[in-house]
């Protein structure tokens, strides 16, 4: 299990855990990011890490991403 700032583009990962406060949490669960959830590392290169989750993006910034821990599959 590691952050997802750690996982290298074009990986897909499912979500083990979330570490943050009721406000991230609300804010991750609206972009359907929840445990269990698969998520592709369509980039990540330093700055915004963006995701694919579905047949959506979403990008999140350093900070976010560093609190999302995931497991490749």
């Amino acid at each position: 299990m590691c952050p997802v700032t750690a996982i290298s583009a074009g990986k897909r990962v499912e979500v083990v855990k979330l570490l943050g406060g009721n406000t991230f949490l609300t804010r991750l669960e609206e972009m359907g990011i929840l445990p269990g959830t698969t998520l592709e590392i369509v980039s990540n290169g330093g700055g915004p890490v963006m995701l694919g989750v579905g047949n959506s993006r979403f990008a999140v910034g350093q900070g976010i991403a560093s609190r999302i821990f995931v497991r490749e599959i």
